[in-house]
């Protein structure tokens, strides 16, 4: 399996089957995206204990656990918006914190409070 970082310009893979990588990509697009692991947990559908086990690299991302797919659509997000906005994280960070003419709040709120990480996904790709 590749290595979640693969150049200088942070490109995240998409981990298919092994927790550690997967762990390792959710942990570097929080950073990129300077989210919060409250954030981060809600985006994942866990518990703040347990984001914390994760980002301190105690306990990996289950490939079977119920938060796999939320992990897949959090990396295709990021993905898809690094491309949109041509890996300008400045660009990146505001489009996810400013309020959205289509949704009178912010990607970012979309995700975290309404648990819509395909709505972001289908915003940027318009």
């Amino acid at each position: 399996m590749a290595d979640p970082v693969t150049d200088e310009t942070i490109e995240i893979a998409i981990p298919q089957c092994d927790g550690g990588a997967m762990t390792r990509a959710v942990i570097q697009v929080a950073d990129m995206l300077g989210l919060y692991r409250a954030e981060v947990a809600r985006l994942l559908g866990l518990r703040c204990e347990a984001i914390g086990a994760i980002f301190e690299h105690r306990q990996p991302i289950d490939p079977d656990g119920p938060c796999w797919q939320r992990a897949q659509a959090l990396l295709a997000f990021y993905q898809r918006l690094r491309q949109h906005f041509h890996a300008d994280p400045v660009a990146m960070y505001h489009w996810l914190r400013a309020p959205h003419p289509q949704l009178g709040h912010s990607p970012l709120r979309q995700m975290v409070d309404e648990g819509s990480t395909a709505a972001a996904i289908r915003l940027i790709s318009e």
